[in-house]
């Protein structure tokens, strides 16, 4: 598919950010792809999101790797996104360091999932599916890294049989239904399936569950500095 031109009102500003960004390849040491229709959807991109042009001139490897990997060409497979971001995080030292490094995967990200759509490369429910794909892998990672840092320091809750429990996330609204835009919030209930405690020392499901669902916002909200 050939992309469509920039509309004339936005070319100098597409100009402008182009300019920008090979010159920051070029004191990166990187070359600035090109070929096929490379060129004409980096102008779209460029003209029609800040965001992802911002992106590129402050990182040019993200954009080396997107095309190099040929993540810009292709839709992403059924798990594939929650996979990448389960390597990304391999060795987390921290929650502060989860946050930095679900910060980085989800401007990789989110520049890779515009770049699709604004240069006609994606359908609008591959899109938004990316995206609820996006919130719902960065939410189970932090969910689950907390979950084992409190385990360690308070013991795995237990159901009264014994069989160990976990915290359960109901997604509401855009999220639930797989439709999340760009600039779309999640909304969240958190709830644990059932009373119990951990084996030892004891602590109630009830004051595990308020100290996770307190602690797993943050690095939720840190993706967004």
């Amino acid at each position: 598919m050939t992309p469509a031109p920039v509309p004339a009102i936005l070319r100098a500003d597409c100009d402008e950010k182009h300019a920008r960004l090979r010159q920051a390849f070029g004191e990166a040491g990187l070359e600035l792809p090109a070929g096929g229709d490379f060129e004409e959807q980096l102008r779209l991109v460029l003209a029609f999101s800040d965001f992802a042009a911002e992106s590129l001139v402050r990182d040019p490897a993200l954009l080396a790797g997107l095309q190099a990997a040929g993540l810009l060409d292709r839709p992403a497979g059924p798990g594939e996104l929650a996979a990448r971001l389960d390597v990304f995080l391999q060795e987390t030292p921290d929650a502060e360091n989860l946050a930095l490094r679900l910060r980085r995967f989800r401007r990789r990200e989110m520049v890779r999932i515009a770049w699709r759509d604004l240069a006609g490369l994606a359908e609008l429910a591959e899109t938004t599916g990316d995206l609820s794909d996006l919130a719902e892998a960065c939410l189970d990672q932090s969910l689950a890294f907390l979950h084992r840092r409190q385990c360690a320091d308070f013991g795995t809750p237990l159901h009264a049989d014994g069989t160990p429990m976990g915290l359960v996330v109901l997604a509401l609204g855009k999220l639930g239904a797989r439709e999340l835009n760009f600039s779309s919030d999640i909304d969240l209930i958190f709830a644990y399936p059932a009373a119990g405690e951990t084996a030892s020392p004891p602590v109630s499901r009830i004051h595990l569950s308020s100290s996770a669902t307190s602690a797993t916002p943050r690095p939720m909200r840190r993706l967004t500095e």
